[in-house]
């Protein structure tokens, strides 16, 4: 974040622009295209929608993290780390309200292949799935007899397995988690759901977890793109 309040996420800038900030209440409104979205690569511009806007759907928290989508429900969790709760907004109302309290201080959140909620919790240092009847069941909390130092951000692959890292943001302070000495070394875990198994691997945040999966789908595709065009062209040849 900058001192002019810009962020730059991604292939986009998101600004406060100049003057009265667009959250006040007097702020004048927004005119289409938004200002504040400017596309900084070319690839990205098909992804813009000109009659929208960015809008601040909360406030008030003090770190928000793990934001996940329950398009069945209408609704979006995500983690307000200090304040040890997932908040949850509903699309359809507007309505914010309180969906965990206290969370163990919850990081990162996402859905498994059956939209379940899987939660990184730093308070505790346990990975967790909340079943559909709320039950919350323990997936990992230590590796090899030592405690995990604090999962932090988490994704599922398209074989269920559940990736997460392990990379001591929960033992740090007491803002965060609880302050601790860590057992393990800080890494990224592969977990399968139906055995219980798992191992670590090097150190690697979610985030960057979740690009290089992306990246490896998005090279699947054009292989396979790739092999139909080469199958059309023979069909074209022949005829």
């Amino acid at each position: 974040m900058s001192t002019r309040g810009s962020l730059a996420v991604g292939s986009a800038q998101i600004g406060a622009g100049s003057g009265t900030s667009r959250w006040e209440a007097e702020a004048p409104p927004i005119r289409y295209p938004d200002p504040n979205i400017k596309v900084i690569d070319p690839r990205f511009q098909k992804y813009v929608l000109g009659n929208a806007a960015i809008e601040r759907i909360a406030g008030g928290c003090r770190f928000t993290e793990g934001p996940v989508w329950f398009g069945d429900g209408r609704y979006l969790l995500w983690s307000d780390i200090p304040g040890d709760c997932i908040l949850r907004w509903e699309e359809e109302t507007g309505a914010i309200s309180t969906f965990r309290r206290p969370s163990n201080y919850a990081n990162g959140n996402t859905r498994d292949r059956q939209g379940r909620l899987i939660t990184c919790e730093m308070g505790s240092q346990q990975l967790t799935r909340t079943e559909y009847d709320g039950a919350i069941t323990v997936l990992a909390n230590s590796f090899e007899g030592k405690r995990l130092t604090g999962p932090n951000d988490v994704v599922v692959k398209s074989d269920s397995t559940i990736w997460f890292s392990d990379n001591g943001a929960g033992i740090r302070g007491n803002y965060p988690g609880n302050k601790g000495e860590p057992e393990l070394p800080f890494r990224v875990y592969r977990l399968d759901p139906r055995t219980r198994e798992y191992n670590g691997r090097g150190r690697r945040h979610g985030a960057a977890e979740r690009a290089r999966l992306l990246a490896r789908r998005v090279a699947a595709l054009r292989r396979r793109h790739a092999g139909r065009r080469q199958d059309g062209a023979c069909l074209r040849h022949r005829r």
